[in-house]
């Protein structure tokens, strides 16, 4: 949680808002992202992985004052 220690909140903010952009539709990430060459990301790993949700969730909740104003 380097964007907590270092008190870069809107970047806190706008990573955690990606996060949640790139879950399947059923509510699911996959478990590992590469960065290729070129700059994209390959999704790999499981198909279905629920360890990130249980992050962002411990993140936000613990950080409300920042997802509420």
């Amino acid at each position: 949680m380097a964007c907590q220690r270092r008190k870069a909140r809107s970047r806190l903010v706008d990573s955690v808002r990606k996060v949640c952009r790139s879950a399947k539709s059923d509510g699911y990430w996959r478990e590992r992202y590469h960065l290729k060459p070129d700059g994209t990301v390959s999704a790999d790993g499981s198909q279905k992985y629920c360890e990130y949700a249980a992050v962002l969730a411990r993140l936000v909740l613990g950080n409300r004052e920042l997802f509420l104003s």
